[in-house]
């Protein structure tokens, strides 16, 4: 599919999130909350019923178009987000970021390709894992900022988003969302801020309900 053309990987990876969602909840029941990973943002606001699967795959294949545009790479680095951080620093130019933290011991790194090449490299000297994701593309980037608003405007220019049924946590935002976001801006966010998972915050609903609280979804 990263050789397919543009929106195919995009649209592929929101169909089937959002399908998996539907087999979940008929199988388990509707969750108490969802969690909204990066790309899964779409798919997070699809099933908690902010806006149709139709408009959802508008705005996927939107962002696709964007993606199309925006130069760079993607690798995956097997350490923490400090080890990765200094690394991107020592070697990338000050061009390599930061862009998406998996777990306590895995990151993304995100860049210009020659760049990204470079902190590979270093990581590879000193025993450190980076593997190149096979996405011809970079996001989570704070470079992009003009490519943020062209997708916030490609998601105005859509059916609006509404309220979700179902709450939904961003690991761009680092919170649950609420009313008074503008959902709009806060998915466009995702091109140019990071995604953090560890830690219970942003996942972890106000209150505890641990003898009827359903699990919590990921969509990513």
């Amino acid at each position: 599919m990263a050789e397919g053309p543009v929106g195919l990987q995009q649209l592929a990876h929101y169909g089937a999130a959002v399908a998996w969602q539907r087999v979940l909840t008929e199988r388990y029941g509707p969750p108490d909350a969802l969690l909204a990973v990066s790309f899964g943002e779409l798919a997070a606001l699809t099933a908690a019923g902010a806006w149709t699967v139709g408009a959802g795959a508008r705005a996927a294949y939107g962002l696709a178009r964007v993606l199309a545009r925006t130069p760079g790479g993607l690798t995956l680095i097997g350490c923490g987000e400090p080890r990765a951080a200094a690394l991107a620093a020592r070697a990338g130019g000050g061009r390599v970021a930061v862009g998406c933290v998996n777990s306590p011991g895995e990151c993304v790194l995100v860049g210009p390709v020659d760049r990204l090449t470079a902190v590979e490299r270093l990581a590879a000297e000193q025993g450190v894992t980076a593997v190149r994701l096979r996405l011809p593309f970079t996001s989570h980037h704070p470079e992009l900022d003009r490519q943020r608003r062209q997708f916030e405007e490609i998601l105005r220019g859509g059916p609006a988003i509404g309220e979700p049924a179902v709450p939904v946590y961003s690991a761009v935002a680092g919170r649950r969302y609420t009313p008074a976001d503008d959902l709009a801006a806060r998915a466009a966010d995702c091109l140019v801020r990071p995604a953090h998972l560890p830690g219970p915050s942003p996942c972890s609903p106000p209150t505890a309900t641990p003898t009827t609280a359903r699990p919590v979804r990921a969509a990513r």
